[in-house]
């Protein structure tokens, strides 16, 4: 199916489903807050109640996951994106965790310039000097509950990201909830392996987050935007995406105490703002084509 953008309604429907997706991925830090298991056997049982939403698309649509080089790849980093997050959730605060993975964009840029040989040009090279200071801000901060290690496993879920966008590049919907199903078995298998899920003694509550965070938080997002991506230009969806990294810490300081220092919340705010002028500039045509 290919994107439809001269139906309003449909745009409309699109960023609809992209910001429920947004508001639903931005609940993560506060529910992984809430589980005391280690991070693999938290990706393992999450991994679970994930796959149920991507096995129901599949099965209403008809469609018959492949598994081939492209959606392996897309399961691979997308399993490392998820690994790394709820491990950096585990060692640093939920801003810088949500923070510094979203320097993707940025990455994106880097290894696209080094993969074509070409120079940037002098606002892509601002955008990096400026994301980098953001990081800068972020490592250098003392925040309770932030460390080094924990900024740095971010960091490389950022990395990640924008290794999981070079390599999947235009998919059709079987490749793109193909991939996405890859994804979450191997998280599950990760899990299952570093896990020791064997000793995990079920208490309700605890698995009751892992539930939301499979299903609501993970399952669901990935199918929303996967479905809004084939209908609206990408600049509205990025932008909207963006709305995760600023509501995530604001739950977790809300129902858990947990609040950034000043230097990481300055280093957040520089990495979004050069993150999104960065996509208002690089999705300007899509979005006067989208207009037309």
């Amino acid at each position: 199916m290919k994107r439809n953008l001269s139906s309003s309604a449909g745009r409309g429907l699109a960023m609809g489903q992209m910001l429920l997706c947004a508001l639903l991925w931005s609940i993560g830090g506060i529910f992984l807050k809430q589980v005391p298991y280690n991070a693999f056997a938290i990706l393992f049982f999450r991994g679970i109640f994930a796959v149920m939403p991507c096995l129901f698309h599949l099965l209403h649509r008809r469609i018959r996951p492949v598994f081939s080089k492209k959606t392996l790849l897309h399961g691979l980093f997308q399993s490392y994106t998820g690994l790394a997050f709820v491990v950096a959730n585990k060692l640093t605060t939920a801003a810088n965790a949500i923070v510094l993975q979203y320097t993707g964009p940025v990455f994106l840029l880097l290894f696209t310039a080094i993969k074509l040989r070409r120079r940037p040009c002098a606002q892509e090279i601002l955008t990096v000097l400026g994301a980098f200071l953001g990081i800068g801000l972020v490592f250098w901060d003392a925040a309770p509950g932030a460390t080094p290690l924990g900024d740095c496993i971010a960091t490389t879920a950022g990395i990640s990201m924008a290794l999981m966008f070079m390599a999947v590049g235009e998919e059709t919907e079987q490749e793109q909830f193909s991939g996405i199903l890859a994804g979450h078995i191997l998280t599950m298998s990760v899990g299952l392996l570093f896990g020791r899920v064997g000793e995990i003694e079920f208490a309700p509550w605890p698995f009751a987050c892992m539930a939301i965070l499979g299903i609501f938080q993970l399952g669901i997002p990935y199918c929303l935007h996967a479905r809004a991506g084939r209908v609206c230009p990408p600049m509205p969806l990025i932008l909207l995406s963006l709305l995760e990294p600023l509501l995530n810490p604001v739950w977790v300081m809300l129902f858990d105490g947990e609040t950034p220092g000043p230097r990481a919340l300055l280093g957040g705010l520089l990495v979004l703002a050069v993150v999104t002028a960065y996509s208002l500039r690089e999705n300007r045509p899509a979005a006067a084509t989208a207009g037309q």
